[in-house]
């Protein structure tokens, strides 16, 4: 099997490292870090396919650098994050677990209760940069309708793996796992 899959997106062409998720999978990667033009291409082509939504949500770090580029090219002035630390400066903070298969462990996904207010009785978005188990998105979601806002939209770049066959996200790319041997799952 190759070290990377080609892929064309937003107009752009990108090598995808892959990587070793679990057992005998593999799926491609994406880093946004530093690559400025193609997470503004990415952003703009995300919002061509975006249905009304009061707020936007994403889990750190990864999809930050895509959902700050959304916000700006929209004039948006606020975004909130769910964030995977615990920080001392959130005050009783709402917390969900999740389950993070690139790290393979689990984890907690923490949300200040300022923004769990701002989400009340709104339609959140939530973005990412790749789904592909849908752990963390489904944990995002977790926390938004913990604080009585509604899901309204789940967008990613790249949905790869299983996330590649489901009709709830919103994506630019649809990739799916492979074996150890190259061939798809």
């Amino acid at each position: 099997m190759s070290d990377y899959v080609s892929v064309t997106i937003a107009g752009l062409h990108r090598m995808l490292p892959i990587y070793h998720t679990h057992d005998d999978t593999y799926m491609g990667s994406l880093d946004l870090y530093g690559d400025v033009e193609f997470t503004v291409a990415c952003a703009t082509a995300l919002i061509a396919k975006m249905p009304p939504f009061d707020l936007i949500i994403a889990a750190e770090p990864k999809p930050l650098p895509l959902v700050h580029e959304i916000a700006r090219q929209m004039g948006l002035m606020q975004y909130i994050v769910a964030r995977k630390t615990c920080h001392n400066f959130i005050n009783t903070p709402i917390s969900v677990d999740v389950s993070d298969i690139t790290k393979q462990r689990y984890t907690a996904l923490y949300l200040d209760p300022f923004d769990a207010e701002l989400m009340r009785y709104k339609r959140v978005m939530i973005i990412d940069d790749l789904i592909s188990d849908g752990y963390t998105v489904r944990a995002v979601e977790k926390l938004v309708k913990i604080v009585g806002g509604t899901v309204c939209c789940k967008m990613c770049i790249v949905a790869a793996g299983d996330a590649a066959y489901r009709d709830d996200i919103l994506c630019l790319h649809q990739l799916p796992a492979l074996r150890a041997d190259g061939t798809v799952t």
